[in-house]
């Protein structure tokens, strides 16, 4: 079961990057660029939000992931046909709601005490797909739906018929500002710093960032949420100071930060949730992941800061997410909380 999962998250993985890497960004027109992302994250909150509705109440959620899979290899075919932003519009609803029910499932599924290295080593997964996708040639936009397609022969998992509850944790406020400091500052990174990699030639997606996030899961799942979070915002701030001195190194910190947030942003949604109310809280987070990104690809595109007011912004906003998860407690609770929450309440298995 440990290792469907597994499987099912690199699929997830996978699907949350293919819109943007890959034959489909490198053949879209310059200048719908723009129209583009922003349709896509707008698109993909909307997709969040409506599925975290109902997910709970599914039972099937395998079979819910290959109508969504379906959508995302249906948004291939129209993006070949020349309409790009109703292609993004389709990828981003599809996109937010396989998030929502994804984690869902691994909330029921992986003990708190797996969950970082299960999806550190799924997103892995899923790098690999999109380094090989990257280095077809952009030949054949279709390569970017291929991976999608053995997702549709994946068993059924089964769960535990929902006790669904619209009981929300308080602490989602605690952690959802720290996060959204995190993907404001991405939204930086794909309007500011993304561009100027891409033209000296430094790929964001390589071999180094799989490395990485594989440790911070196990890190993660070692130390707790807490202190390796603050590890990673210490690599994204020094790759903010570096970037007006040396992209290679930047690049290679921003790879290095954002293994360590990837993970964290994943994750604590599941450590939060209530039995029942999974999908909700990754409603909330993944929405709250893509509103930030937003808010910071805008912020960038029409502020056109000075180089030295990037770096005092990121920095600030740095210290501010810090000084945040430092006074929020630990999110991962022990080994013996939860089996005696899974004796009262039910939980995860594997």
């Amino acid at each position: 079961m440990l290792a469907l999962v597994v499987v099912i998250a690199a699929f997830a993985a996978y699907f949350l990057s293919f819109p943007l890497y890959g034959p489909l960004l490198a053949d879209l027109p310059a200048n719908l660029l723009e129209s583009y992302l922003t349709t896509f994250m707008a698109s993909t909150i909307a997709g969040s939000l409506i599925a975290g509705t109902f997910a709970d109440r599914v039972e099937r959620k395998m079979a819910a992931l290959k109508i969504l899979a379906i959508l995302l290899i249906l948004a291939v075919f129209i993006y070949r046909s020349g309409h790009y932003i109703a292609a993004s519009a389709i990828q981003g609803l599809a996109v937010g709601a396989h998030v929502v029910f994804w984690g869902a499932l691994m909330s029921r599924k992986v003990k708190p005490w797996r969950r970082a290295t299960v999806f550190a080593v799924s997103a892995a997964i899923a790098n690999i797909y999109l380094i090989l996708v990257q280095h077809s040639g952009h030949v054949n936009q279709l390569l970017a739906a291929l991976p999608l397609v053995p997702v549709l022969l994946l068993p059924e998992v089964r769960d535990k018929p929902s006790r669904e509850t619209w009981s929300i944790n308080r602490d989602v406020v605690n952690f959802a500002l720290p996060i959204v400091v995190f993907y404001i500052l991405g939204g930086f990174m794909y309007a500011e710093m993304e561009v100027a990699f891409r033209e000296a030639g430094i790929s964001v997606h390589v071999l180094f960032y799989v490395a990485v996030v594989v440790v911070a899961g196990y890190l993660y799942d070692r130390f707790g949420r807490k202190p390796v979070s603050i590890a990673g915002l210490l690599l994204l701030a020094a790759s903010y100071v570096l970037f007006n001195r040396n992209l290679v190194l930047s690049a290679l910190l921003i790879q290095s930060s954002y293994g360590f947030v990837d993970v964290f942003s994943m994750i604590i949604w599941a450590d939060l949730a209530r039995y029942g109310s999974e999908g909700k809280h990754y409603a909330i987070g993944f929405s709250v992941i893509m509103a930030s990104l937003l808010a910071g690809y805008k912020a960038i595109l029409y502020y056109s800061p000075k180089a030295s007011d990037f770096e005092a912004i990121a920095l600030i906003l740095l210290i501010f997410a810090s000084v945040l998860i430092a006074l929020v407690r630990e999110p991962k609770i022990s080994q013996e909380d939860y089996l005696m929450r899974v004796r009262e309440m039910g939980g995860a298995s594997q």
